[in-house]
């Protein structure tokens, strides 16, 4: 898939990337999902929370993770420089890949705006 990898570089995966994100990021709320972001000056790197609680067996965390790597995947050429923390809700359980993408897209939309619009 020539244009759109995803490397292992791309992934935050340490508590305190994740904890820098949640405290000094900006964050957009739906009510099936969370999306924190925090300026860098790199490029687009993607973080998830995906527990047992909200998203269930593990065969559908997984499923949700892949979903949302994948999408994130496509649109990254598009994204502001930031860390984006994804985290599902509960009513995010029973729902569709073509509703995840809705969601992702709006809430992409609105923290692009902010991250462009902002100076941290």
């Amino acid at each position: 898939m020539p244009g759109f990898p995803f490397k292992p570089s791309q992934r935050l995966l340490t508590k305190s990337e994740f904890d820098r994100v949640y405290q000094n990021g900006w964050r957009v709320a739906d009510p099936l999902l969370n999306l924190h972001a925090y300026k860098n000056k790199t490029a687009p790197r993607l973080g998830m929370s995906v527990s047992t609680k909200n998203a269930g067996s593990s065969v559908r965390r997984n499923q949700m993770r892949r979903w949302i790597r994948e999408d994130f995947r496509l649109r990254q050429n598009t994204l502001p420089a930031a860390d984006y923390v994804v985290t599902v809700k509960a009513n995010l359980r029973d729902r569709t890949h073509p509703e995840l993408v809705t969601v992702l897209d709006k809430v992409y939309a609105l923290m692009s705006k902010r991250l462009q619009g902002s100076s941290v």
